[in-house]
């Protein structure tokens, strides 16, 4: 099963490499920065996301059980909102290079991000136990506030080839050793293979880039599952190169 997950999702990648070459689906550049990077960059596609999103949301619905489903519709909110910037970008160039205003996207993440905690307290029952205290409904406000400071944290560590990606695949692999949870043990494979996939085609040099297509839902499934298995607090360890890249960059 594996190993036919491995083969479709590497056949998928190649076919899809070509086709966003072929529309000529370029990452959006800044205007400041070493000229070297830009010369180098200027024509690498994006949407590199979709290898690594799609068989984690059609293997979430062939689960097809109220966790799954949730984190389904969770992580596929959050890249319908990376998907759109993206979009922005490379459509609209000449109107706006940086896709959605941050008011707007910020908005948009609070909104999913308390939705789906109020959903997975509420109704899948979580425990909202944090250090043995029971934060009760102020649970749902701390799970938010995971949501959109690692999709957000994510999102700004995206901008190195492999960065991103290689650094959420040692975080879900560090989680792996100190859970239990069924979901997410049990499938770990599955979670992580196309993450690997698509290291092979974005390490240096990239030949592609996930776009927020790609960092903002994977923002989203670190947080789903540091969730889930009750260890949100290790997000802080395990992800600490996400926060030094996010204070370094407001900074």
């Amino acid at each position: 099963m594996i190993f036919f997950y491995t083969f479709v999702i590497s056949i998928f990648s190649i076919i899809f490499l070509l086709f966003i070459r072929k529309e000529q689906f370029h990452e959006t550049l800044r205007d400041y920065g070493p000229t070297w990077h830009m010369n180098i960059k200027k024509n690498t596609p994006t949407f590199g996301g979709f290898i690594i999103i799609t068989p984690i949301l059609i293997y979430s619905l062939i689960l097809w059980t109220p966790l799954s489903l949730t984190f389904f519709f969770c992580i596929f909110s959050f890249a319908i909102l990376g998907f759109i910037d993206d979009y922005k970008k490379i459509f609209f160039l000449q109107k706006n290079k940086r896709g959605l205003s941050i008011e707007l996207r910020v908005f948009i993440q609070c909104f999913i991000a308390l939705l789906f905690s109020f959903y997975l307290y509420n109704t899948l029952q979580i425990s909202p136990y944090l250090l043995g205290y029971n934060l009760g409904l102020g649970i749902i406000f701390f799970w938010a506030l995971m949501f959109v400071s690692s999709v957000n944290a994510v999102n700004i560590t995206d901008g190195l080839d492999g960065l991103a990606a290689g650094l959420c695949l040692i975080t879900l692999s560090s989680l792996y050793f100190i859970s239990s949870h069924e979901f997410f043990t049990h499938n770990f494979y599955f979670w992580t293979i196309p993450l690997i996939i698509f290291l092979l085609f974005n390490k240096n040099p990239a030949k592609i880039f996930m776009g927020d297509t790609g960092s903002i839902p994977l923002g989203a499934i670190l947080t789903f599952f540091f969730i889930i298995t009750k260890k949100e607090l290790y997000l802080i360890p395990f992800g600490c190169v996400f926060i030094i890249e996010t204070l370094s960059d407001i900074i």
